[in-house]
Order: C-alpha cells, then sequence, then structure tokens
C-alpha cells in the first residue's frame, strides 16, 4: 500500500471499496482492503480481520478447485505429449495419450469420490478427445508472435480447455 496520505486529498486516501485511490494512483492488494473494511467496522480491530483474512487466505489456498490431488499434473501432462505428438505427426500417440488420461481421470475421480478427499466436482469430464483435437487441428503458428511452435501450441491448447471449461 502507499503512503496513508493522499498527496491530493490530505485527509487520506479514498478508496471507494476498491484497490485505486480516487484521487492519486496509489493502490492497495485486495488483502489489504479486506483488512482495512474489516477493521473500519464497529467492534473489529485491525488484529481481529488480520486473523479472519488469513484465515479466508488458508481456506482459498486448501481448496484448489480440482476434482482430485493431481489433476491439473495430469493435465500439464496431456498437453506436454499432446505437443510432442503433434509436432511429429504422430496421432497414433495423440490418441494413445488422449485415451490414457481418460483411463487415468476415470480411476482418479472414482478413488476421489470413494473417499471424499476433495470437494470439486468429480464427474468424469466428457469431451476432453473432441476439444483437444478440435484445439490441434485449429492452430497454426503465428510467425508474427512471440514464442515458437511448442510454446504457441500450449497456450492454443491451454485456451481450449479453459473456454471448455476443464481448467
Amino acid at each position: 500500500m502507499s503512503a496513508t496520505i493522499c498527496p491530493i486529498n490530505p485527509p487520506g486516501h479514498d478508496w471507494q471499496a476498491g484497490l485505486v485511490c480516487r484521487w492519486c494512483d496509489a493502490t492497495r492488494t485486495p488483502g489489504e482492503a479486506i483488512l482495512s473494511g474489516l477493521a473500519s467496522v464497529r467492534g473489529w480491530t485491525p488484529e481481529a480481520a488480520r486473523v479472519v483474512r488469513d484465515a479466508y487466505r488458508a481456506e482459498v489456498l486448501a481448496s484448489d478447485g480440482q476434482a482430485y490431488a493431481s489433476e491439473l499434473a495430469m493435465l500439464r501432462t496431456l498437453i506436454r505429449t499432446v505437443r510432442v505428438a503433434v509436432r511429429n505427426n504422430d496421432w497414433d500417440a495423440v490418441w494413445q495419450a488422449l485415451n490414457n488420461h481418460a483411463t487415468d481421470d476415470a480411476l482418479a475421480r472414482a478413488e476421489a469420490r470413494e473417499n471424499d478427499s476433495h470437494t470439486a466436482d468429480t464427474t468424469p469430464a466428457s469431451g476432453l478427445s473432441d476439444v483437444v483435437f478440435a484445439a490441434v487441428s485449429s492452430f497454426q503458428v503465428d510467425r508474427l508472435n512471440p514464442g515458437g511452435y511448442d510454446q504457441q501450441l500450449t497456450a492454443h491448447l491451454v485456451a481450449a480447455l479453459v473456454e471448455w471449461g476443464e481448467v
């Protein structure tokens, strides 16, 4: 957070429940905004507000939205494998990677449901093969953009997965 005294508004920054001062270009972090908001409520102290903010931060970090512990790692592995297979025009390897991922993903989701270890949706993802093949089919290297073939294909695949709602 910047200085307490606003250079344009001497009584102090006017945050208007936001992250940027209305009068100058000073900014604050979301954590500082939460702390300030809670501490300004009657009966709250800055220390009590800090404890609640830190507890909330820990809760958010603990719930990562994965259906099972290694879901994102498995998707990263799938993307790396598909990227290499596409670079080598090895479509059998793409299919094999997708089939292996579907099998491993279904087993991991079933185990997470059985153990009730995650709160995220553990329903098996459907349509992943279609999403990956559509992304690979529509990919073209843009020589004007930074990053080589691998970086651009990875970004294209991740964008397709995000749009699909899996990542």
